[in-house]
């Protein structure tokens, strides 16, 4: 019976009864039982602690993913932005009108992208316009001009001359036609 005094420990007695023996078992049982329990709920806790703190490390390192996503997608549009704004100004855009245009295209936005481009050639056909009756010439003749420009005077001397001219003309054809 060495085994069951082993394992009974202080409460095994020489000569125990059947039913002394199945208490003292079961009251080691249940200690046995209860520090088994007490472990595995340790162990239990330590688990989760664990799984909680690799949990909470995936969630931040998502977090912070997240965040890198958001703040590349962030750079890339004012990258994008950039580069399109200086085309446009270099295609003659002003600078406010290169930027709504930039960031239209960043948006995707082609119902402004071609309502601002209509604005823009429709300021720059007025502008040319303007531009081209600035540069045009007045008809000369006018009363209000009082100023001779060179053609001018030229003219008015070749017609002098050419008057002169007919009018000598016809003083010949007279003299010769004229039958007295």
């Amino acid at each position: 019976m060495s085994y069951l005094s082993d394992y009974l420990g202080e409460k095994y007695k020489e000569g125990m009864t059947e039913e002394e023996l199945s208490v003292a078992l079961e009251e080691i049982n249940k200690k046995v039982m209860s520090n088994a329990l007490t472990k595995a709920n340790s162990e239990a806790a330590s688990y989760k602690k664990k799984m909680k703190e690799a949990q909470d490390s995936a969630t931040a390192a998502s977090s912070e993913t997240e965040k890198l996503t958001e703040r590349i997608a962030e750079l890339e549009r004012t990258n994008i932005i950039a580069s399109r704004k200086a085309q446009f100004l270099a295609n003659g855009f002003d600078e406010t009108q290169a930027n709504d245009m930039a960031v239209a295209y960043a948006d995707g936005n082609m119902e402004k992208i071609f309502e601002l481009q209509q604005n823009f050639l429709s300021e720059k056909t007025k502008n040319m316009k303007a531009e081209i009756l600035k540069q045009t010439p007045k008809p000369s003749g006018t009363s209000a001009e009082t100023a001779e420009t060179p053609e001018k005077s030229i003219a008015e001397t070749l017609g002098n001359l050419r008057a002169e001219k007919n009018k000598q003309s016809k003083e010949v054809l007279d003299f010769y036609t004229r039958r007295d």
